[in-house]
């Protein structure tokens, strides 16, 4: 999916549609990290509507959570349990 469609898709999920042309930057780095994705553009736009946030809010939320990911995967699994595997041991 192109940009324009993207954006345009986002402009639509959207109640407040003012949150996509007010910060263009921010509204195209969310697509870009999004891949351009629908499903993802309109889970994203749920999520914005639902809490009464900004894109760039967003955006600080997503990031501080994708570093929350890394250094769980830092710490790594303990041993015996939280693994796909600990799950066929039941």
């Amino acid at each position: 999916m192109t940009g324009e469609i993207a954006t345009q898709m986002l402009r639509n999920f959207l109640i407040r549609k003012d949150l996509v042309d007010s910060r263009l930057a921010d509204t195209k780095a969310m697509l870009t990290w999004l891949a351009h994705l629908p499903l993802a553009i309109a889970q994203a736009a749920a999520y914005i509507n639902e809490n009464g946030i900004t894109l760039g809010e967003y955006l600080t939320l997503i990031d501080s959570q994708e570093q929350d990911v890394v250094q769980l995967a830092r710490r790594g699994v303990p041993r015996g349990g939280g693994g796909p595997e600990s799950l066929l041991r039941r």
